[in-house]
């Protein structure tokens, strides 16, 4: 019987065949590695070393040691080596990951999950309107409610605040806020659907409804909903929603990833919102990492005090720190301890803040060595100063903002009507801190 080599044994064997032929990256220089849907790995290179060359040599002997070490997890080693020349063009979403003491090129080709790992470079000053997303692993949280108390701060401060739901499969932002009769004709899923046979721009115009909670604020809340007032055939749409859309003659296929961050930018262009909240799907889908990953905005981590929360989230941290996309990821999140329960509530929140920072500092902070006194001025690095916190440091990514469970919270039938005095108890200390997290913003 062979032997049995799991599938998460992989990056860790390749390491080990790279550690057995290190000359193969140097003769080689144009390696990638691919993984399949089947799970099996292959080598891509651009071309061919010549029989009899050193590079030929090493190749032959790598194939030989990554197929002692993978087992089922590759090809025959006749079969282990593919050549592209347009290799470059064709692998341009792979990743540098560590492999063992190496970083190569890997690609993971996936049915699901390449979202997460999908983490866009933003380099410069942001040409778009402030966007925050709210997220959580796990449903009941309290995500939308708290998007729309800190739509209505923003509006009291006078800032003109655009609303998305994109928690498609459990629409809810807009009935929230609006009556039905005041709902726009159309919503998200139907600009999704238009958008595939180029009727996008019929939609936009009027897919966006005044919430009458800023009727009477400085600022305003426009709410863009899952579906339109009525929502028509919304199953049939959300089966076509998260389509890529097929290339044409004079222009390439687009990921939906991409046509959601085209939506958002034809949404900021129209309706000039100062900033902009997007309501996530919960869970590990790819759905929900376009609005976590993709639109460059701050992310609030929604959590309760469950262990089934910390578990998803240990599951994402992970597997984005295995993807070598933690750098891009970490500045953009903050934590937010959802429903704090009525009594002890320092101790909650104490204990969530430790466990998270556990969490972060094993996944996303970088490692930070012990300080030597004894080091020379002449040994000092000028590296980036390191991406990590103390435990009780406020401002990091992993401590906190709360939002306080209260007992008014469970009799809100609707969202358009929030009681002042209940939102100041449960949300003063969450509001002020996300307001602090925004850069300087200019009221409409």
């Amino acid at each position: 019987m062979s032997q049995f080599i799991p599938f998460d044994s992989t990056r860790e064997r390749i390491g080990k065949a790279l550690g057995a032929v290190p000359a193969v990256l140097s003769e080689v220089p144009s390696l990638c590695f691919v993984r399949d849907l089947m799970g099996r790995v292959r080598i891509l290179v651009d071309l061919v070393p010549e029989t009899g060359t050193p590079g030929d040599t090493a190749l032959a002997q790598f194939c030989v040691a990554l197929q002692d070490r993978l087992g089922a997890h590759t090809h025959p080693v006749a079969q282990m080596v593919l050549a592209l020349p347009d290799l470059e063009e064709l692998t341009r979403e792979a990743r540098e990951v560590p492999m063992g003491a190496h970083r190569v090129r890997f690609l993971d080709r996936q049915v699901t999950g390449l979202g997460w790992s999908a983490v866009p470079r933003h380099e410069g000053q942001t040409q778009h309107p402030t966007r925050l997303t709210f997220y959580s692993v796990k449903g009941g949280v309290g995500r939308t409610t708290a998007a729309v108390v800190l739509a209505k701060r923003l509006a009291e401060d006078g800032h003109r605040v655009l609303m998305l739901d994109l928690d498609l499969e459990a629409p809810g932002l807009a009935t929230a806020l609006l009556e039905p009769d005041a709902q726009a004709e159309f919503g998200v899923a139907d600009w999704f659907v238009e958008d595939l046979v180029e009727q996008a721009q019929y939609v936009e115009v009027d897919m966006v409804a005044r919430a009458p909670i800023a009727r009477d604020l400085p600022g305003d809340i426009l709410v863009a909903g899952a579906h339109g007032r009525d929502p028509g055939d919304y199953l049939a749409k959300l089966g076509r929603v998260y389509l890529d859309k097929p290339p044409t003659d004079d222009r390439p296929a687009e990921p939906w990833t991409q046509r959601l961050v085209r939506l958002v930018e034809a949404l900021e262009a129209r309706y000039k919102p100062t900033v902009v909240l997007l309501d996530s799907r919960s869970g590990v889908h790819d759905i929900a990492a376009a609005a976590v990953t993709a639109l460059d905005a701050t992310v609030l981590l929604f959590a309760g005090g469950s262990n089934s929360a910390l578990a998803g989230y240990q599951l994402l941290f992970r597997y984005w720190q295995k993807q070598g996309v933690a750098a891009q990821i970490r500045e953009h999140l903050k934590l937010v301890a959802a429903l704090v329960p009525e009594t002890e509530q320092p101790a909650h929140i104490e204990r969530l803040q430790q466990v998270y920072w556990d969490l972060f500092l094993d996944t996303l902070y970088d490692c930070v060595e012990p300080e030597n006194d004894q080091e020379p001025e002449s040994a000092q690095t000028e590296d980036p100063e390191p991406f990590s916190y103390d435990l009780t440091d406020e401002t990091a990514p992993h401590a906190p903002l709360p939002i306080y469970w209260h007992r008014g919270l469970a009799g809100i039938v609707t969202l358009r009507a929030l009681d002042q005095p209940v939102i100041s108890a449960a949300y003063e200390k969450f509001l002020n801190g996300v307001t602090d997290l925004l850069p300087e913003l200019e009221a409409t």
